[in-house]
């Protein structure tokens, strides 16, 4: 197979020497071969986008490598603060300073949160919207019947991510994520002024249900009279020592038990999650990945102004949670905090986003970033290693670590697993074409399974 990185035109991604597009300026039309793809204005969503008879997994040709090593970025993100709840319950997610009080503990989280919590999954559901983008781009340049492989991979999605909440890990995205994949799949055909209207009203409405939360909890409403309340340290002390002495039927019996609780909150997540996919669309629609080179001046802009505002925000916020009010949580300036929080979080990632394609696009970074890709296109098998991983390495089966652990060794432990995910998908992708439990995705999504082995 011939890849190469059709770097100085409109197109990032990997591409074989038949059947690919010839990308020309702006202002021309698109020639494959076979003759005319479609008309100009439609240059910038179809030019990145392989055409075969018939819909099928995604090929080599057709991959972006630009968002996989965007989600292999996120990836490393979504470890890094997913490690503070592998190792103690969710109820202490905001609250490890209570666990863990030492100085270097203390700052690590700080670290971690200023820089990293929120982004990554924020990330990621943008991402999510873009991958929609591909695929429905595909479905039409091929067909214009319904595209019902996408809700077999969303039904496909929603069962790995039931699986993996209720045995595996209480606090799984991919149930979530494929519930907001189900109301995204409405704007398949929407234009983009559509998208971004309903993006922008949608954003808002998540930031009044916050409002509407946390007026709520101060009128001791039932179902939220403990939102954003100090934790209950009796109580996670109790689920401490029964995950550090579970055997395998205990933890997942446990597990199951907290699963039922959180998933209370999964509506919460699909409202705060849907702009993201909707922002993710969007951009797509708009051509902004195909046409990176054009749009480098406009992304320094974003990149500079988004990181910054974004950053510094985060960093007011948690300095206020340590040393404001962190056991008033009802107070106007907790709401103040948590909505600064909300608007901030996809501000970071915004600027995290356009920094990391910034560099691709330089000569002397591009082969660095690429570095991250295949972890990124093997993210749903490397998410569910770190879950498999660390729950069963923390809890009673392995070492009964579980609520031991701070911060700041944690840290350590997710550099260097990451490091060691990051080493294995380079080498399973020298000798096979897709992750293991993208494969048996894939297969699930398009009734037939691709070839594993790379010829």
């Amino acid at each position: 197979m011939d890849q190469r990185l059709a770097g100085t035109h409109d197109v990032l991604h990997l591409y074989e020497s038949t059947q690919r597009c010839i990308v020309r300026p702006a202002n021309c039309r698109i020639q494959c071969q076979g003759g005319c793809v479609n008309k100009k204005e439609e240059a910038g969503v179809i030019a990145s986008i392989s055409i075969s008879k018939s819909a099928g997994p995604v090929l080599d040709d057709e991959r972006l490598v630009l968002v996989d090593a965007l989600r292999g970025f996120a990836l490393f993100g979504v470890l890094a603060a997913n490690m503070r709840a592998f190792n103690l319950p969710l109820m202490l997610y905001d609250a490890t300073e209570k666990v863990f009080p030492s100085w270097y503990d203390v700052w690590v989280q700080a670290l971690l949160d200023v820089f990293i919590s929120g982004k990554a999954y924020t990330l990621f559901a943008f991402l999510f919207g873009l991958g929609f983008a591909i695929q429905m781009t595909r479905s039409q340049a091929r067909s214009s019947g319904f595209p019902w492989f996408y809700l077999r991979r969303l039904g496909a999605l929603a069962l790995f991510g039931f699986i993996h909440g209720f045995v595996i890990w209480d606090g799984d995205i991919l149930l979530p994520y494929a519930c907001t994949g189900f109301l995204l799949f409405w704007f398949r055909k929407a234009t983009p002024k559509t998208v971004l209207t309903w993006g922008a009203c949608l954003w808002t409405l998540s930031l009044l249900l916050a409002i509407g939360r946390w007026i709520a909890s101060r009128l001791h409403i039932d179902g939220f009279a403990g939102t954003g309340a100090p934790p209950d340290l009796t109580k996670a002390q109790q689920i401490v020592a029964l995950y550090a002495h579970a055997n395998l039927g205990g933890l997942v019996h446990e597990n199951g038990q907290m699963w039922r609780q959180w998933i209370s909150s999964a509506p919460f997540t699909v409202a705060l999650s849907l702009p993201l996919f909707l922002m993710g669309l969007y951009v797509w629609r708009k051509g902004w990945v195909q046409a990176l080179p054009e749009r480098k001046t406009t992304l320094r802009r974003i990149c500079a102004w988004t990181l910054s505002l974004g950053l510094t925000t985060q960093m007011v916020c948690v300095v206020a949670h340590h040393l404001v009010s962190p056991d008033q949580p009802q107070t106007i300036l907790t709401l103040i905090l948590r909505l600064a929080n909300l608007v901030s979080m996809p501000l970071a990632s915004c600027g995290y986003a356009t920094g990391l394609a910034l560099l691709f696009q330089h000569p002397r970074w591009r082969a660095r970033v690429l570095w991250l890709a295949p972890v990124g296109r093997m993210a749903l098998t490397n998410y569910l290693t770190q879950s498999i991983f660390f729950v069963t390495f923390y809890s009673g089966i392995v070492t009964g670590l579980y609520g031991r652990v701070g911060p700041a060794w944690n840290m350590l432990a997710a550099v260097l697993f990451y490091l060691a995910q990051l080493l294995f998908s380079h080498w399973w992708f020298r000798h096979f074409r897709f992750g293991p439990v993208e494969w048996f995705w894939r297969g699930l999504t398009y009734l037939k399974w691709p070839g594993m082995r790379v010829a």
